[in-house]
């Protein structure tokens, strides 16, 4: 969804930009059971919900009319609305995946400016969160991805002989329904077997 296309469509109840999305992740440190997330592009959560749609059967909404102008049924997306992540993490049951801006990037070639001007743009989704970095704390831009993108992250971890590093599975609030997400923060170089058999 393009901006054009999303103010052309846009209703009553679609209107607000930058709208925030509720993460509820465990108590931390300081007791803190939510988190509130600005999305950083110019989507509103309704578009979020016409993103799922791709891959989802039913309209991730759960209205009878989706504000967002997404289909009800979508023969050709998978029936579970989860993302296969077989051979790239050990999650499962992920409806939403988030990736660092830089790493999109590095996908496909592009400068992160070309990928935070996308954002801007409204052409993907992303929200801002603070993550750990070693023993300080930073703010990092993650963009919502599909089954495609997650596809070619895989491909280039095996080329790169990287591993995805995770977040725990965390309950996202987006129009009053629930969907469990899963961010990537960082990403480790994995051994070669061969070099660890002949430390053994």
């Amino acid at each position: 969804m393009n901006a054009e296309s999303r103010l052309n469509g846009r209703c009553e109840t679609c209107l607000s930009k930058n709208v925030q999305v509720v993460l509820n992740c465990e108590p931390l440190g300081q007791n803190r059971s939510k988190l509130f997330l600005r999305i950083a592009s110019k989507h509103t959560s309704h578009s979020i919900c016409a993103f799922l749609s791709k891959w989802c059967q039913e309209c991730p909404s759960g209205l009878s009319n989706c504000p967002s102008g997404c289909p009800q049924k979508c023969p050709s997306a998978c029936p579970s609305g989860l993302l296969d992540l077989e051979g790239y993490v050990m999650e499962t049951g992920v409806e939403l995946l988030w990736l660092p801006a830089a790493r999109l990037a590095q996908i496909y070639g592009k400068s992160v400016k070309t990928i935070r001007r996308m954002i801007d743009e409204g052409v993907y989704i992303a929200v801002r969160r603070t993550v750990k970095s070693g023993s300080y704390r930073t703010t990092k831009l993650f963009v919502l991805v599909d089954q495609q993108i997650v596809d070619l992250d895989q491909q280039l971890c095996r080329k790169l002989r990287q591993e995805p590093i995770p977040l725990r599975k965390e309950r996202m609030l987006i129009e009053d329904h629930e969907h469990t997400s899963l961010f990537i923060v960082s990403y480790n170089k994995v051994k070669k077997q061969e070099a660890q058999g002949g430390q053994n």
